[in-house]
């Protein structure tokens, strides 16, 4: 059996749509576990309306998407688990395909979709997870025109948990998705520790799934909220995953980088009065800092790869099959 956990907030304008596509699936041996983050609309009504076995986990207030999700995977009982974003709509043949794509390979831990725009079905919003050279992450593929270019399956860094697949035990191994994140590049954080532990991640192009990208932060979140997690949780993840090996072997474009958003963020924007944001981030990072240190010494203590295992991707976007990888 499968699991499909959907975390929301808020989500009643876009919760239909993606609960009627479940019902679409080709694969029929999956549970929906609907897990609400405080939302005051009528999420849940609708999910029983639409999906009366959908089961429900409520928190009282919005946790953030790490929690939600978390809640979901442990009350899931399904030997694999696929995290849905409330604003994604995917394809008939979405599970199956990324169900074919886990069971290839034995050593990946998620498989991810083609997630393209909507309404711009043409465009691409992320076929995975990619680290740049100055070790920031990035969406493959993200506003691309979808010319097929990404038709390939193959290994990606690690995947994007809007609409991915995950085998549920090897969680046990790597940890749930850190809740210090809140929201934003939670998934690059869990990408970088199961790499480390020298699981894979795989691109399957036959699974579709469209998003309406930035829904819920636009709708219920301020950007303000955007730039402070974002600023924050960069240096969250990279201080507890970035080996020593590639920090050493990058450093100049890694802190360039973060000089070049420090300048845009702070300088440029002091006359807007809209540096606040950013710099209560940083903030927020000096004051977590001993836990953070706490969390990379664990990490690494308990990685099972070399340094090679990482540095390879930072650069690199889809390693198509038949392409070598460490």
């Amino acid at each position: 059996m499968i699991s499909v956990v959907i975390p929301n907030y808020n989500g009643a304008e876009v919760l239909e749509a993606c609960l009627l596509c479940l019902a679409r699936q080709t694969v029929s041996d999956f549970e929906v576990i609907l897990v609400d983050n405080g939302s005051r609309d009528r999420s849940l009504e609708l999910a029983a309306r639409v999906r009366p076995d959908v089961r429900t986990l409520v928190f009282e207030r919005n946790r953030g998407f790490a929690a939600a999700v978390n809640a979901g995977i442990r009350a899931a009982r399904g030997r694999y688990v696929a995290l849905l974003n409330n604003d994604v709509q995917v394809e008939p043949d979405w599970l199956e395909a990324l169900v074919e794509a886990l069971e290839a390979d034995p050593l990946v831990f998620a498989a991810g979709p083609k997630m393209l725009l909507d309404p711009e079905r043409h465009r691409i919003n992320v076929v995975g997870i990619k680290l740049k050279p100055n070790a920031e992450s990035g969406s493959i593929g993200a506003g691309q025109e979808d010319r097929g270019q990404y038709d390939r399956p193959g290994q990606v860094f690690g995947v994007s948990a809007g609409a991915a697949l995950y085998r549920r035990d090897v969680f046990e191994d790597v940890g749930l998705f850190d809740e210090d994140f809140f929201a934003y590049l939670e998934d690059v954080d869990l990408s970088f520790r199961a790499r480390l532990l020298g699981y894979r991640f795989r691109y399957a192009p036959r699974a579709r799934a469209y998003h309406l990208k930035g829904w819920t932060t636009r709708k219920k979140m301020p950007s303000a909220f955007e730039i402070r997690l974002n600023a924050r949780n960069v240096l969250l993840c990279q201080v507890k995953n970035l080996p020593a090996g590639a920090w050493q072997a990058h450093r100049a474009r890694i802190l360039g980088r973060h000089l070049e958003l420090f300048f845009r963020h702070t300088v440029q924007r002091l006359y807007k009065g809209d540096a606040r944001p950013y710099l209560t981030g940083k903030m927020e990072f000096l004051r977590m800092r001993e836990a953070v240190l706490a969390k990379r010494r664990a990490v690494q203590a308990a990685r099972r790869v070399p340094d090679e295992a990482i540095t390879f991707w930072l650069g690199r976007e889809v390693v198509v099959d038949g392409e070598e990888t460490p």
